[in-house]
């Protein structure tokens, strides 16, 4: 058998994609750790990672006052631990340029693997994945140049969970990974509704799990410094491009109080509006979709996790192209650019955002209640099991939108 064959197409695919990341990216990297570049979310996180070993000279305010002390950063614990450990290294932030790539070859490699186990036909995948990838991808980079590894890492473990939801891993695989990207990045709570996919005993555990596994890395900072809270909740400004402007907020004016909170309530209830609709591998966009709705901020690099999101939902329905995938590329990036209008920005991405929520939140004609198992029994595992066949079912009559 001829070598490449024996390697399988996936494989090869993937080895392609990691040399175009990598090949692509090199420019922005080396354009961000030139001298006269100075990335200050990169900077302000080794700093504070350091500074929680106590191997920061100069700074005084004690490891548990890292947020009050160096208010409005919002990367997680878990991410300081990984700064504090890197940024002693001498290659520290080569490394961390990696791991931000491998996050995003591994978000690519877990739709797929999510969408092949739940029953969908490998060509079609495999047409869908290969167009839709190399969207994902071209945007992936964007995470490179601000180097938030938080985010990446935030986009991979809600691949991930898709996976275990998908192979109906045990539940408790699904809490850590959800916890875990909640962990590193707030927003992340927003596809927890992923939960309701597990039977019902298992559910309530999975949801104390996960709020356990993203809130305990807060305690010792909250209860060092009850400031904390309100460090990391500042109130952002209304930027231009924002979606918030399509509703008629005026630019460069404070955002209301507790926009944040009103974000996350939006994406989980989107999300979970999606899980009971029957298309749950819609959650995650759907969440992402209300995010870009009613956040005050812009950066490119907040579409990445739209682009990922997409992909899932595209390549786990019945539809050979990556509409899904498309539309987003088309409204967080291409409509962005310096050279279109600002308000036509913020319509792209309210546009977006209503027309992922219509779909996701659709009724359509199902033969399957989710509201009970796919089968009449469940595995010890606490997930839900069905053969392959009407997996099958589910998914092209499920989870597939009205877009086609």
């Amino acid at each position: 058998m001829h070598p490449l064959r024996r390697l399988g197409f996936e494989r090869i695919r993937l080895a392609v994609f990691a040399v175009a990341l990598s090949v692509w990216s090199w420019p922005m990297f080396e354009e961000w750790n030139g001298p006269h570049t100075l990335n200050a979310d990169y900077y302000k996180g080794i700093f504070a990672g350091r500074a929680l070993f106590g191997a920061m000279p100069g700074y005084h305010g004690g490891p548990l006052h890292i947020y009050t002390s160096m208010p409005q950063m919002h990367v997680g614990p878990p991410i300081l631990l990984l700064a504090g450990s890197l940024g002693r290294w001498q290659y520290g932030t080569q490394a961390w340029a990696v791991l931000i790539l491998l996050c995003g070859l591994v978000s690519v490699w877990a739709v797929e693997r999510a969408a092949l186990a739940l029953g969908a036909d490998r060509r079609r995948i495999r047409i869908a994945s290969t167009l839709g990838a190399v969207l994902v991808l071209a945007g992936w980079p964007l995470l490179l140049q601000f180097m938030h590894l938080e985010d990446a890492l935030a986009i991979a473990l809600i691949a991930l969970a898709a996976v275990v939801i998908a192979e109906r891993r045990p539940w408790w695989l699904l809490a850590v990974t959800l916890g875990l990207a909640a962990g590193c990045k707030t927003w992340a709570a927003m596809t927890w509704p992923l939960v309701l996919m597990l039977d019902r005993p298992d559910r309530i555990r999975a949801a104390g799990v996960a709020v356990a596994g993203a809130v305990v890395w807060w305690v010792p900072f909250v209860v060092a410094d009850p400031a904390t809270i309100r460090a990391v909740s500042d109130v952002p400004i209304v930027m231009p491009r924002s979606g918030l402007i399509a509703l008629g907020m005026p630019t460069w004016h404070a955002a209301p109080d507790h926009i944040r909170l009103l974000q996350m309530l939006l994406g989980f209830c989107f999300a979970a509006l999606a899980v009971v609709r029957g298309r749950w591998t819609a959650a995650p966009l759907a969440a992402f979709a209300s995010r870009s709705l009613v956040e005050p901020s812009f950066f490119l690099y907040y579409g990445v996790g739209t682009l990922v999101a997409a992909l899932l939902w595209d390549v786990t329905s019945s539809r050979r192209r990556p509409l899904w995938t498309t539309a987003a590329f088309t409204s967080q990036f291409a409509l962005q650019l310096a050279w279109t209008p600002a308000l036509i920005g913020s319509i792209a991405h309210a546009t977006f955002a209503v027309a992922v929520v219509a779909a996701a939140a659709a009724p359509v004609q199902r033969t399957i209640s989710i509201r009970n198992p796919l089968s009449s029994h469940s595995g010890s595992d606490g997930m839900r099991t069905t053969a392959r066949a009407t997996t099958r079912r589910a998914v092209q009559s499920d989870t597939a939108p009205s877009m086609r």
